[in-house]
C-alpha cells in the first residue's frame, strides 16, 4: 500500500525507475489484475453462478483496462519533450506550463491526461500532446463518440446512454450525447459534400 501512495504522489518519474512494481507506470494495473485473480481463487467464488462471475470479471476487467490506458498516458507524459521554440499562427509561445491536466472519458472509464502547455499573454494555451493523441476539444474519446453514434441510430438517446452505461466504463449525460451526435452528423454531411 505504501508503494501505491508513492506512485500516486509522483507518477511521472523517469523510465529508468519504472522497472519495479513500486515505480511502474502500470503498477495500478498489476495490482488490479492481482485483485481479480485473488478474488476468482477464493473458495466461496467457486460456488457462484457463471453469471455472477462474468459480471464481476466484466466490471473489474473494465477497471483493469482503464488502469492500463492510464499507465500508457502516464508514460507519454513522462516522455513528452520540452519544445524550445513553439509557435502558433506565427506567435511565439514561450511560456511553459508543466503538468496541465484534462480528463478523458474513454470506453474504460475516466482517465487523466497530463501534458505540457505553451502560451503567451493574451493567447490561448496550446497543448501539443492533445494533437499527438488526436483528442477532441471536449472530454469524450473517439471510441465513446463512435459507440454513441452507433447506439443512437438504433433508437433513442436514452437507450443509447443506457447501453453505454451498462456495457462500458463511460458515461455521457443526455445533453452532451445530443451535441456529440449532432456534431458527428454535421461532420458526415461536410465529408459527403466535399467528396461528391
Amino acid at each position: 500500500m505504501q508503494a501505491q501512495q508513492v506512485y500516486k504522489k509522483a507518477p511521472f518519474m523517469k523510465l529508468a525507475y519504472s522497472n519495479s512494481l513500486e515505480y511502474s507506470f502500470f503498477s495500478e494495473a498489476k495490482l488490479q489484475f492481482e485483485r481479480i485473480v485473488s478474488h476468482l481463487e477464493e473458495k466461496h467464488v467457486l460456488h457462484d453462478e457463471h453469471g455472477e462471475v462474468k459480471a464481476y470479471i466484466n466490471t473489474e476487467g473494465t477497471e483493469l483496462l482503464r488502469c492500463l490506458f492510464q499507465g500508457f498516458l502516464d508514460i507519454k507524459t513522462a516522455e513528452e519533450p520540452r519544445q524550445q521554440a513553439f509557435s502558433d499562427h506565427d506567435i511565439a509561445l514561450n511560456y511553459l506550463k508543466n503538468n496541465c491536466k484534462r480528463n478523458l472519458e474513454s470506453l474504460f472509464g475516466t482517465v487523466t491526461v497530463h501534458r505540457k502547455g505553451y502560451s503567451q499573454r493574451q493567447c490561448d494555451s496550446v497543448f501539443p500532446m492533445d494533437g499527438e493523441l488526436n483528442l477532441s476539444k471536449d472530454k469524450y474519446s473517439d471510441g465513446v463518440r463512435l459507440r454513441l453514434a452507433t447506439e443512437a441510430v438504433k433508437g433513442s438517446y436514452d437507450d443509447a446512454i443506457s447501453s453505454i452505461d451498462t456495457t462500458t466504463g463511460a458515461h455521457i449525460p443526455k445533453r452532451q450525447a445530443r451535441q456529440i451526435v449532432q456534431d458527428i452528423a454535421q461532420d458526415f454531411d461536410g465529408f459527403y459534400l466535399q467528396h461528391r
